[in-house]
């Protein structure tokens, strides 16, 4: 498979075996370039990172796999309705 290509099913299945990240296969746009990507520091209170481990962990994805799917659907979400403002 190329990095163009669309991975098949059992493809996808070995990668989720092999423990790979996830994200881009269930967020389009959430796809992270090891070139342009940039670390992020964030300081949380426990009780907020127990309950991310906890969410992460219903989920089978990583904490950080989590916080990025809920920032993408965030940022979405307000795109949305500056969108909706902007029409209003």
């Amino acid at each position: 498979m190329t990095a163009r290509e669309t991975p098949t099913a059992s493809e996808i299945d070995r990668m989720f075996d092999e423990g790979v990240d996830m994200t881009p296969y269930v967020i389009p746009g959430t796809e992270i370039c090891a070139a342009t990507a940039r670390k992020v520091g964030v300081t949380m209170s426990p009780w907020m990172i127990e309950e991310l481990d906890r969410e992460a962990d219903r989920l089978a994805v990583s904490r950080q796999s989590l916080i990025v799917i809920w920032l993408a659907e965030r940022i979405q979400e307000e795109r949305e309705r500056r969108g909706r403002l902007a029409e209003g």
